[in-house]
């Protein structure tokens, strides 16, 4: 997976969340307009606040959009059809191309836009995750897929307390987690999450 297809931003393990489909959580207007105070003018930014808070906090959003590396237009289009393929993200057809357009024009690699750096919103256990799991390819979807089920802390204190095994471990319990637990892991992302956390988790974490 390239750089230009799918890096790093949203995490995996503790708290099950109200809309594993997506649609039927609204988040209060004051977090619409949270998030639309961080993201900067342009067509398709009442889009993105409206869709990605449904089920998003938008301290999770900051941290995937805002802070996140950035991605070409290929980056955020495959994010976006994730969103509606496995997660089943309301996201009407004809918004795909606004909202992709948009994070790309703002929130691309040649942006140069100044991320948030978490100013607008209060730290919560999302940050100390994000800051916990190394920047990779797989980080994304690994914070993206694993927190639709486990909370922040759950999630980065289960991670620290598997580390340093090898790869064979984390193939078992990622693989675990989609046939025991339904985990909604889409069969492509499969690898690179495993990958990530044997790369960054494996036996040589830690070491100096």
């Amino acid at each position: 997976m390239s750089h230009s297809e799918f890096r790093p931003i949203f995490l995996f393990l503790g708290l099950w969340i109200t809309c594993p489909v997506f649609a039927q959580v609204q988040q209060p207007e004051d977090g619409i307009q949270a998030l639309e105070d961080l993201l900067p003018d342009g067509e398709g930014k009442e889009l993105v606040a409206n869709y990605c808070t449904r089920c998003h906090s938008t301290e999770r959003i900051r941290q995937a959009i805002v802070d996140g590396e950035g991605g070409n237009e290929a980056f955020w289009r495959t994010l976006v059809d994730r969103m509606r393929r496995v997660f089943n993200a309301p996201i009407a057809s004809h918004d795909v191309d606004p909202i992709v357009r948009y994070l790309a024009t703002h929130f691309g690699p040649s942006a140069g836009f100044e991320t948030g750096g978490g100013d607008v919103i209060g730290a919560d256990p999302d940050d100390e995750l994000h800051a916990f799991l190394p920047n990779g390819e797989g980080k994304t979807l690994l914070t993206l897929y694993c927190t639709t089920c486990h909370h922040a802390i759950g999630l980065r204190q289960n991670i620290a307390k598997r580390a340093g095994r090898d790869q064979s471990y984390w193939n078992t319990l990622v693989r675990r987690m989609v046939t025991t637990w339904n985990a909604p892991i889409a069969d492509e992302d499969i690898e690179p999450i495993i990958t990530y956390l044997s790369t960054h988790f494996g036996p040589s974490w830690g070491a100096p």
